[in-house]
């Protein structure tokens, strides 16, 4: 009995621990969102920074209009590392894909590296509207150093594509592939792409 509560609270712990707040907050960087931005906030520490930019999640963007079905493919190119990422519809069971080398030629990214500069802004955009302004800084422990831009895709028409991490409340398992009109992202747990744009 003693060993059942054991692990039952060690499940618990380690769930919390590994797959992070999940509440769901729509400003939080890796969800599907539209932060708002060019906020100056106080937050819970002397260090309130001013955002600079609006985040946006990738299929909004799209919806949106902000970017085009072929920045779409070469946003997955870079991501899926040069393979497409095909549904699987003939065994009939949901969610099997194929992987292929792709066809499709993108646009170089430029510039090939974010600067030192540009990523840091985009990473204190996320700590302050992520954390700072929720209260999640206090409540997680998370400070600036734990939120790390983990992939940079390119620049499409002023939109930063970039996957952000919390290196604090890491989370996620397994892997699954995520479809935008046809097209595949294979995310193997973890954040997602999402948008940003400097002065929106």
């Amino acid at each position: 009995m003693y060993k059942r509560i054991l692990v039952f609270s060690l499940c618990v712990i380690f769930t919390f621990l590994f797959v992070g707040c999940g509440d769901g907050d729509k400003n939080k960087c890796p969800k599907d969102c539209s932060c708002e931005c060019n906020i100056t906030s106080g937050g819970s520490d002397s260090g309130a920074w001013t955002v600079q930019g609006k985040f946006y999640g990738l299929q909004n963007a799209f919806n949106l209009g902000l970017i085009s079905r072929n920045d779409l493919l070469d946003i997955a190119y870079y991501h899926n590392g040069g393979n497409d990422i095909i549904k699987d519809e003939s065994s009939g069971f949901g969610g099997l894909f194929t992987v292929t080398p792709s066809t499709h030629n993108p646009t170089p990214k430029s510039p090939s590296k974010l600067s030192a500069e540009l990523e840091t802004i985009i990473r204190k955009d996320c700590f302050e509207l992520d954390f700072r302004q929720t209260g999640n800084d206090v409540k997680y422990g998370v400070k600036l150093f734990h939120i790390d831009l983990i992939g940079y895709y390119g620049i499409y028409d002023g939109y930063v594509a970039v996957k952000i991490d919390n290196l604090l409340l890491k989370g996620g398992a397994g892997g699954s592939p995520y479809y935008i009109d046809n097209i595949g992202f294979y995310y193997v747990g973890g954040p997602v792409i999402i948008l940003w744009k400097l002065g929106e």
